[in-house]
């Protein structure tokens, strides 16, 4: 049996971005801070992902599926 598959609309991905009350740039942003990310799996890693490029973090690359618990 043959299916046929139609797109029904279209994709979206926006950029995350840093928010702050207290810092106005990285390099505010103390060693140890509290930094919230998002609680499901797909943006919590988008989140994990940008703090890594704004090398504020590491994480075990290793894991497939990475959360907030990988943070090395």
């Amino acid at each position: 049996m043959g299916s046929k598959l139609t797109s029904i609309g279209k994709t979206v991905i926006v950029p995350m971005r840093l928010y702050s009350l207290k810092a106005d740039k990285l390099s505010d942003i103390k060693s140890g801070a509290t930094i919230a990310v998002p609680n499901d799996a797909t943006n919590e890693q988008r989140a994990l992902n940008v703090l890594v490029q704004a090398k504020l973090i590491k994480y075990n690359t290793k894991v497939a599926d990475p959360t907030a618990k990988d943070i090395t």
